[in-house]
């Protein structure tokens, strides 16, 4: 025998638990059920390639088939079949399958219950004459591991792990259970046992008249042409089947198993047995139903209950494990749906049932959802602005009678969110009667955009940041200018940000003052002379003794202070004044938000969002109707960046204007966008790719629609539940590199009101 000192030694050094050699069915506590309504139709390209994907970034060592509605989805190979050899998997490769024989034995078991030949309430010792207890334990026990029955493999192997080498009869495999101990009262208590399925494989062969090989053979394999399936020997009978790796005790006789563990077959074949299951060939529905029904521990007859791993109950499954394989089953006859992953790779079992589950996930637990999402998404027609704007009109019953709108976006550098953006601000102008557009940019460079917009003096591009010193952005300010040219009631912007106060805010100031209160000029002068410079950028600033930064905070709280006292010598009832008002306001905000740093900068980004929320909202009350253009994380109602900024300026919004504040978020699902890189360079170093099945991504991926817009403010029962549980969702943070989250885990529902989803991004088209 090969490496059998390896095997005894290493079975007695460390009393291994043999129970998974046949492939142990993973019990985990029930949790919360998700239940599928209906089917829905599946971007059946898309999900192959992303179940390819998932597979190979899990290393994914073997053969996988994913089915639908009779029709294979995804079927393929992955890694070797011989390690040795280098010979290769395909989606025909045989695998021993362990406990997924367990499915086969029970579905015989059933057959013959059909027939009359035996009765599920029949104590064993019917048919196995003066087994220990035999009275108390009946077929139904043995079917559900519920017989009290310890484990044989530990029982007998532990003592003597030389017999795992040696043929096993069936006769004899019953004696050596026989003499086993209950390990609990029949029917309480569920505890997973192959001698419970070696003891039906033993009873099918009193009843039947026939060997297990035989049965199995004539009522299944051969009527399903199962033609690559069989009862293992202990060597391959056939080509292309796989050789089991990584398994370091040894060698066992594949006797040991039989009904219990000792099947091969591929996925293909499985799949062949799933379908005339569930289509009634095999057995009658009443059966099936028997079968499918949990016991105790979600285990029925030879499948296990799918809530166990947030799946429907609709899906039943079951895995494998044989010494160098690995092996899982799942179907759902209610969708018709199938997963068959087989494996030759020895790797800890959990996480091929995790690989197994998050692939069942991906076609199932979200169908709800993206039903939903089909149902209640409104399609946009296109990305690119100077179109029709028909697509937007449910636009009008989503925000309603709200004052003020946040409209978000999942990355800064995004050229179709962009373009998406501007088709918004031109409907809410134009259909809503906005007049305000309040962009995340600095207050003093947005006097110049303003300025623009109603003049159409001077080149917009020299007055923007590098996020959006882009076409996309120019061609929006362009079409506001052009708007307003024709309009009477002007379109206004607005800058939201002081990352830094130039020389133009505090000459508005004093040019105002000098024109009605001249005599106030020298007093104002006195306090901006320093500040000025100061204030040109954060660094410059954070850089001067504490001492200079509190006389400049104290500095611009007495500009604001002397324009209050002198409100009526300035012409404190004008419009103008309002916006004096305002440019004070930001050099006061610039240099209140700039002190924290560097020592606290959680209170300077406190400060910062409180600040964007102020010139928001002055915006709303001293000018009107209101859109907020910033990134996702600025105008969310919950906070989706919590590791930089305590508190977001959208919730602030939403606690003062409640349901006058209507946010709009964006979500992609792939593409590439622009960033700073670690090194302070914009650029397309930016890449989106919801492999990730548990996050809002992937699933708002899932939808028909390459583009669309949806109220999830109307979602209910499931999917409300889905939007307000936490998920993973891109961030979108300003810089990309090692250590940098790309992903959070939001509430989508409670975060936003709108979401506008789509599928693929390009780098936004930068001005050079």
């Amino acid at each position: 025998m090969k490496n059998k000192n390896k095997f005894v030694m290493a079975v007695a050094a460390s009393a291994i638990s043999l129970t998974a050699l046949a492939g142990t069915y993973v019990n985990a506590a029930p949790k919360t059920e998700v239940s599928v309504k209906a089917p829905i139709n599946i971007n059946k390209n898309q999900l192959a390639k992303q179940i390819d994907q998932y597979l190979k970034e899990n290393k994914f060592n073997g053969s996988i088939l994913v089915a639908k509605e009779g029709k294979t989805i995804f079927k393929q190979g992955y890694g070797k079949s011989n390690f040795e050899t280098n010979a290769q998997n395909n989606d025909d490769t045989i695998f021993r399958i362990g406990s997924i024989t367990k499915s086969f034995t029970a579905v015989a078991i059933m057959q013959l219950a059909e027939q009359g030949k035996l009765k599920l309430d029949d104590p064993i010792n019917k048919y196995v004459p003066d087994f220990p207890s035999g009275e108390k334990i009946t077929i139904h026990h043995l079917l559900s591991h519920t017989g009290g029955l310890g484990e044989y493999l530990d029982e007998e192997l532990l003592k003597d792990p030389e017999k795992a080498t040696k043929y096993v009869s069936h006769e004899e495999l019953v004696d050596q259970i026989s003499k086993m101990k209950l390990i609990s009262e029949p029917g309480t208590k569920f505890s997973y046992s192959n001698a419970g399925y070696a003891l039906l494989g033993y009873i099918l062969e009193r009843v039947s008249h026939t060997t297990y090989d035989n049965y199995v053979n004539e009522y299944f394999f051969k009527p399903l042409d199962m033609d690559r399936s069989g009862v293992d020997i202990n060597e391959p009978v056939q080509s292309n089947h796989a050789v089991g790796s990584g398994w370091e005790l040894g060698d066992i006789d594949m006797s040991y198993f039989g009904p219990t563990g000792g099947m091969y077959s591929t996925v293909g074949d499985l799949y062949k047995f799933d379908k005339a299951l569930l289509s009634g060939e095999l057995i009658s529905q009443k059966s099936l139903d028997k079968m499918f029904t949990p016991n105790l521990s979600n285990y029925g007859y030879g499948w296990g209950d799918g809530k166990q791993f947030k799946l429907s109950s609709d899906w039943k499954w079951h895995n494998g494990h044989i010494p160098g394989f690995l092996s899982y089953n799942g179907v759902n006859q209610k969708d018709d749906m199938q997963v068959i992953m087989l494996t030759n790779q020895e790797r800890p079992e959990n996480e091929v049932m995790k690989m197994a589950n998050e692939i069942t996930h991906l076609i199932d637990n979200d169908q709800a959802y993206v039903k939903w999402l089909e149902n209640h998404a409104k399609s946009l027609k296109t990305t690119e602005p100077n179109s029709s704007l028909n697509d937007l009109k449910p636009l009008q019953d989503m925000v309603g009678s709200a004052s003020i709108v946040g409209l978000g976006e999942a990355m800064h550098g995004a050229h179709e969110i962009f373009t998406m953006k501007h088709r918004f601000v031109e409907y809410l102008v134009t259909e809503m009667g906005f007049t305000n557009l309040v962009l995340e940019e600095g207050w003093d460079k947005a006097l110049k955009l303003d300025h623009y917009v109603l003049t159409g003096e001077g080149n917009p591009s020299e007055h923007l940041s590098p996020a959006f010193n882009t076409k996309e952005i120019v061609g929006m300010l362009e079409w506001i200018r052009d708007y307003n040219a024709d309009h009477e009631k002007k379109v206004r912007v607005i800058g939201m940000d002081m990352i830094t106060v130039n020389e133009d805010v505090y000459n508005t100031i004093t040019d105002y003052v000098k024109k009605y209160s001249p005599e106030l000029v020298p007093s104002l002068n006195e306090k901006m002379k320093d500040l000025i410079p100061a204030t040109k950028d954060f660094n410059t600033f954070i850089n001067l003794p504490q001492e200079d930064q509190d006389k400049f905070i104290s500095d611009a709280k007495q500009i604001s202070a002397l324009l209050e006292q002198n409100k009526e010598k300035l012409n404190g009832e004008s419009k103008e004044f309002v916006w004096i008002q305002q440019n004070a306001r930001v050099i006061e905000q610039f240099t209140t938000m700039a002190s924290p740093l560097p020592e606290k900068p959680s209170d300077h980004y406190l400060k910062h969002d409180i600040a964007m929320y102020e010139n928001a909202k002055w915006t709303e009350e001293k000018l009107g109707k209101t859109i907020v253009w910033g990134h996702n994380g600025h105008i969310s109602k919950t906070n989706m960046i919590p590791f930089v900024y305590p508190k977001v300026a959208g919730q602030h919004l939403v606690e003062h204007y409640g349901d006058k504040y209507v946010s709009i978020g964006t979500s992609v699902y792939e593409g590439q966008y622009n960033v700073n890189n670690t090194k302070g360079e914009f650029g397309p170093h930016g890449t989106v790719n919801s492999s990730d099945p548990n996050s809002f991504n992937y699933t708002l991926g899932k939808v028909s629609d390459d583009q669309f817009f949806v109220d999830l403010r109307k979602a209910k029962g499931e999917t409300k539940t889905w939007l307000n549980e936490q998920h993973p969702i891109f961030a979108g943070v300003n810089t990309v590199g090692p250590g940098i989250p790309t992903m959070v885990d939001i509430s989508l529902g409670e975060t936003f009101d709108i979401l506008v989803q789509i599928q693929k991004v390009s780098p936004s088209q930068l001005n050079r």
